[in-house]
């Protein structure tokens, strides 16, 4: 095949998972055929695009296919730290680092544990950095302490400082199921899911909440069969996470009478439960 030095422009994809630390463009020279430019560019977008949708399977199967190509692509390079990391890889996320200081590098030094008083920490970093990653990562840390309110706030500046549609209410969401606030997580749900009608985690949140209500008609209305099957089956295992043994034990039934067929697993944690 003839070989030729061709000038790649790697238009990098604008989108929340790695906004603000990407250049525009990187411009470089790489010995490859023009052929292999192109679906370069599209395993590279297409592995972008599984981060963003939480696909890290995906995600990651395509940033290492991008790597091994060219090894030094800082924005593969970069979806694949971010990958890792959402995928609790801390370890591996370690190898990709290039900046202690960075956003992703304290993400990944908190994780390890290698940060002592990380509240206190994130807090002051984060008046010179404001990212809403550093700020989704301080309502965590806080909502682990109970510290609910101070949380919640932390979400709504990561919803100011450009998280992704729908995050902030989310993680707002979340915070109130665990202070067992389940009304007020319902709408906080409700309105992630109005933000990012799409996002089946978001949809899934809410339905949980009607469960946990007591309103499992309404939790599965619009479902299929396999998919409300597979949506009870989750929420068990939440419920049995959660230590509802006698609300796994519903959920599982319900799963099974709806989509039998789809849920041997389900069957068996069901039996075991019954024990």
């Amino acid at each position: 095949m003839l070989r030729i030095i061709a000038p790649v422009i790697c238009l990098v994809v604008a989108s929340p998972a790695l906004a603000g630390t990407l250049s525009a463009t990187d411009i470089r020279e790489v010995q490859t055929d023009s052929t292999d430019v192109f679906e370069v560019l599209t395993i590279l977008r297409d592995a972008e695009a599984a981060l963003t949708a939480r696909d890290y399977d995906s995600a990651q199967q395509g940033f290492e296919r991008v790597l091994m190509h060219d090894s030094k692509l800082e924005s593969a390079r970069t979806g694949l730290r971010r990958t890792y990391i959402a995928q609790g890889k801390i370890d591996s996320a370690r190898t990709l680092m290039t900046d202690p200081l960075s956003a992703d590098g304290l993400i990944i030094r908190i994780r390890a544990g290698e940060i002592d008083n990380p509240i206190t920490y994130l807090t002051s970093a984060l008046k010179a950095d404001p990212d809403a990653r550093l700020w989704s990562l301080l309502g965590q840390l806080q909502d682990a302490r109970g510290e609910f309110s101070s949380a919640r706030q932390s979400y709504a500046m990561a919803g100011l400082a450009g998280a992704r549609a729908g995050l902030a209410e989310n993680n707002i969401g979340q915070s109130h199921w665990l202070a067992g606030e389940y009304e007020l997580a319902l709408s906080a749900f409700t309105k992630a899911v109005a933000l990012a009608p799409r996002d089946t985690l978001f949809d899934n949140n809410r339905r949980r909440a009607l469960v946990r209500l007591g309103q499992t008609h309404d939790a599965i209305a619009g479902l299929d069969a396999k998919r409300a099957g597979l949506f009870l089956a989750q929420a068990g295992d939440k419920a049995v996470s959660e230590n509802e043994i006698k609300l796994a034990k519903l959920l599982y039934r319900k799963s099974l009478e709806i989509s039998p067929r789809h849920n041997p697993v389900t069957a068996e944690k069901l039996a075991q439960l019954n024990k």
